[in-house]
């Protein structure tokens, strides 16, 4: 019979919520598709959290873990963080096409971002199976080489979380450049930003928290109770499950209720589709930055858009205006 405890309990439940957020999200993925964009992000989360919550229910059930189980808590634990940020930035990403000009720097700033979130995952999840492999034999010189990149992990999260606010309301300086869905795109990003922010503060306390190892002298003990394994529980189940759930259920429910594919829709009776407006005074004033060209719109009808960024929404076969 499987007995779990409070822990054990959130783990199953994980597995409940995420498995069908995990079909929802491959189902944005055929909406929006296969590209390295926000919706990926959500799919490997939901990967995550439900082979976290299975490890964490064996790991639970057993008088005598292995050492490599444990580690594989420990790594699920602080993976999901990663890609909930990386969703993020995939999203803005998203909100910007067709608003800024090919050599505008937040094009390469975007980029970054992503990277910077890969490297931290890569440095925590070295620094946990430093530790992991390194509590039984005692060897607390690597246990704190082991932390020490955790904390390095933890802060770059912190960091580029800071930047995600920063682009946002960027994005919200600009809003006039910004298609008309991808602004409800930006308002749903927006919104979980608290709720992201809450769920990287634990994880920056919960790297700093002492780690309960005997004979290691590591982390402020006032941080105790933030520890993610042995910490106080409603704590962590407030600031990072809680938090967490809210996040990605915002996204999917936005990505399922918005058609952003419909910023590049031209309507069938051959005038441009209401969808396509921007807060311009004249709302169909063609702008080679934010749109089609006027070469493109007037003289050559039927020709492709000339879509500034090759976005993945320009539609295959358009509609021509009318004359």
């Amino acid at each position: 019979m499987v007995h779990l405890d409070s822990r054990g309990i959130v783990a199953a439940i994980e597995i409940v919520v995420y498995v069908p957020l995990a079909f929802l999200s491959v189902a944005l993925l055929f909406k929006y598709g296969f590209k390295r964009e926000g919706w990926i992000y959500l799919l490997i989360l939901s990967i995550i959290r439900v082979a976290g919550g299975i490890t964490h229910i064996i790991a639970e059930n057993q008088a005598n873990p292995s050492t490599n189980l444990q580690i594989m808590v420990m790594i699920f634990e602080t993976a999901g963080l990663s890609p909930l940020l990386e969703a993020t930035v995939g999203f803005l990403s998203i909100v910007k096409q067709s608003a800024f000009d090919d050599g505008h720097p937040l094009h390469k700033g975007m980029r970054l971002l992503g990277l910077l979130a890969t490297v931290a995952l890569v440095l925590t999840v070295i620094g946990g199976e430093k530790i992991g492999q390194n509590t039984t034999n005692g060897n607390t010189s690597e246990i704190n080489s082991g932390n020490t990149f955790r904390h390095i992990g933890v802060i770059l999260f912190a960091v580029q979380f800071g930047l995600n606010v920063l682009v946002t309301f960027y994005m919200w300086g600009h809003i006039h450049m910004i298609m008309k869905h991808r602004r409800t795109l930006l308002k749903a990003i927006t919104f979980s930003l608290p709720f992201l922010g809450v769920r990287v503060l634990y994880s920056v306390l919960s790297a700093f928290a002492p780690l309960g190892i005997p004979g290691v002298d590591s982390g402020s003990p006032s941080l105790a109770k933030f520890n993610s394994q042995h910490g106080d529980f409603g704590i962590w189940l407030i600031m990072s499950p809680v938090m967490e759930l809210i996040v990605i259920a915002l996204y999917v429910a936005v990505g399922l209720a918005t058609p952003l594919q419909n910023d590049y829709a031209i309507g069938r009776s051959g005038s441009p589709a209401e969808d396509t407006t921007r807060l311009y005074p004249s709302a169909y004033a063609p702008n080679a930055t934010h749109g089609p060209s006027s070469s493109s719109v007037f003289a050559k009808p039927a020709n492709q858009y000339a879509f500034t960024d090759g976005s993945a929404y320009a539609p295959h076969a358009p509609y021509p205006y009318a004359a």
